[in-house]
């Protein structure tokens, strides 16, 4: 009996090494982005970012003259130098103040499928758009939280669009349509959540039905509007 013992105990502990083989075999394998696991980032598509579309700001209106009436010339530009700042001498000139970029928010949000790709299009209101960073995170976790919002798919791409501004700063009526926001027509996307605004940042995280696909990030004009393209 005892030699059987003997004979049973090495068994035994090659099995136990085989098992553990396998398991470490399959966690290195794991992939997943919506329970957190590690992101293989070797065959994820890079990050990308742009700087947006900024409005043309107006043309300043030229210098008056209050005893120079309505259409006519106004003062002619000085020739000779004025006083010296520490013997350097300047032309009087009149200041050119630039006037502020509006804030944009949110406004709008919609899916289209397309031959080949679904493409999400972000609207701020038609004025312009925000700059932007799109990357793949393991899970999606909202600015100012410390738990991830659940997001239905096998990965997770967020869109970040930096210098946002509540409705009541930019004056533009915020997206109030459905959150999360899913098309039948969609062939990857499953879902995209939209966060409302916060600290000037605002993000969207979509969920996506299949292993990090690639995708491109452009803007579209006429209104201005960011478009997130997936392809199949």
């Amino acid at each position: 009996m005892r030699g059987d013992t003997r004979t049973l105990i090495p068994f035994v502990a090659m099995v136990t090494c085989i098992a553990l083989a396998a398991g470490c075999q399959s966690t290195s394998e794991q992939t997943g982005s919506v329970d957190g696991t590690t992101i293989p980032w070797a065959t994820v598509p890079a990050a990308q970012s742009g700087g947006g579309a900024a409005p043309h700001p107006p043309d300043p209106p030229p210098p008056t003259d209050p005893n120079v009436g309505p259409g006519s010339p106004g003062p002619p530009t000085p020739t000779t130098p004025g006083p010296t700042i520490s013997g350097i001498p300047f032309f009087p000139h009149t200041a050119l103040v630039t006037p502020p970029v509006p804030g944009v928010t949110a406004s709008g949000v919609h899916v289209e499928r397309h031959d080949g790709f679904d493409r999400i299009v972000y609207d701020f209101g038609g004025t312009y758009a925000p700059g932007w960073r799109a990357e793949y995170v393991a899970e999606a976790t909202q600015r100012g939280r410390e738990t991830a919002t659940r997001i239905n798919g096998r990965s997770i791409l967020q869109i970040y669009f930096f210098d946002t501004d509540s409705s009541a700063e930019s004056g533009i009526a915020a997206y109030n349509g459905p959150n999360p926001l899913s098309d039948p027509a969609a062939y990857s996307v499953v879902e995209v959540h939209l966060t409302p605004n916060y600290e000037r940042g605002t993000q969207s995280f979509v969920g996506l039905r299949t292993d990090y696909p690639q995708f491109q990030v452009t803007t579209l004009t006429e209104p201005t509007r960011i478009a997130v393209d997936i392809h199949d």
